[in-house]
Formats: C-alpha cells, structure tokens, sequence
C-alpha cells in the first residue's frame, strides 16, 4: 500500500493537471459554446425578421440610427454570411 506521502504527491500532479490543462480548455469551450449560441440566435432572428419583411420597409443603414424606406422583391436573392468570409445566396423562403 502506498504511504501517505504518495498519496499526496498523486494528488497534487492530479490538482496540477487540472488546473494546468482541463480548465483552459473548458474556458475555451465554454467561450466557443456562448459564440455558437450567439450564432443560432443571430440566425433566428434572420429568419424572424425576413418573414416580416414586406415589399416597402424601414432598411437599418447603420447600427440602428439611419433608416431608409426600401423597395424590394420577395422573390430577390440575399446574402448570408455563413462564416469564415463566405456568403451563400438565397431566396427569402428560403
């Protein structure tokens, strides 16, 4: 049987590794958690805000400060940034 000492020296490589390696990385996931949430939100809104559009509507031209009336087909094709500098082209029902 292992002496105390032992015991207690595995403990602190255990505590070591812990501290060292497992919680950066749960810090890192976490963070890549709350983005990826931030994501799907961004995206649903998207989607809520495009089956509201009507073919005459307030367009946001900067930041929610200066707005325009705009005039659009429904039928049109948008741009969604789908990341990583890539944009997809898609209807509205779409």
């Amino acid at each position: 049987m292992e002496d105390k000492e032992d015991v207690a020296d595995r403990i602190a490589e255990y505590q070591t590794f812990v501290d060292q390696v497992l919680r950066p990385e749960l810090q890192t996931v976490q963070r890549s958690a709350g983005e990826t949430v931030q994501e799907l939100k961004d995206y649903n809104d998207l989607v809520n805000r495009l089956h509201r559009l009507e073919p005459l509507a307030q367009v946001d031209l900067g930041h929610q400060k200066v707005f325009c009336q705009a005039e659009f087909d429904p039928d049109n094709i948008i741009l969604v940034h789908v990341g990583m500098g890539f944009h997809v082209e898609l209807t509205i029902p779409e």
